[in-house]
């Protein structure tokens, strides 16, 4: 079991109320979401599990840096110019670094997710486009099906560092 930490954005900040677009949502900065703690109406902090849990922790292995255990996404693979093959290769590094998470960490009992077999992907899809508005930006929308039949489907924007 997680926390729930992610908020879907209504692009609507400020006093007064402002609305926002996607792009210049300063609630959100364009990720379409944001982070934090929140409780049920008792009080209690909200928790995700299951398949909802596995569509979290997949979007936090596709956000973080490469570790030394393998751990992550290879940023490096941004660096110079993003054409079709710098995409492709992309993709192949996020199916690695998904196949990384369900052989490892998800059968792992000290990561305190407990592998259902239920929730063993069976199909996945993943698409890698370069955002037409910025270039810099490189968004990783990842639809999967579960062998329960439950299907994950999550949009990971990432953004090319200015040095890389």
């Amino acid at each position: 079991m997680d926390f729930k930490g992610k908020i879907i954005c209504d692009h609507v900040a400020g006093d007064p109320p402002q609305k926002f677009i996607l792009n210049n949502c300063p609630k959100c900065k364009g990720r379409g979401w944001h982070g934090g703690i929140t409780f049920t109406k008792l009080g209690k902090v909200e928790t995700v599990n299951g398949v909802k849990q596995l569509e979290q922790h997949l979007e936090k292995i596709l956000i973080e840096r490469v570790r030394n255990t393998g751990y992550g996404l290879n940023y490096d693979l941004l660096k110079g110019i993003i054409d079709r093959t710098t995409l492709n290769t992309l993709k192949a590094e996020i199916f690695r670094v998904m196949n990384y998470y369900i052989n490892n960490q998800a059968r792992s009992e000290r990561s305190g997710f407990i592998y259902n077999p239920t929730e063993k992907l069976v199909d996945v899809d993943v698409k890698v486009t370069q955002d037409s508005s910025d270039p810099r930006n490189i968004l990783i929308n990842v639809t999967a099906e579960t062998q329960s039949k439950k299907e994950i489907n999550f949009t990971v924007p990432i953004r090319r560092n200015e040095s890389a």
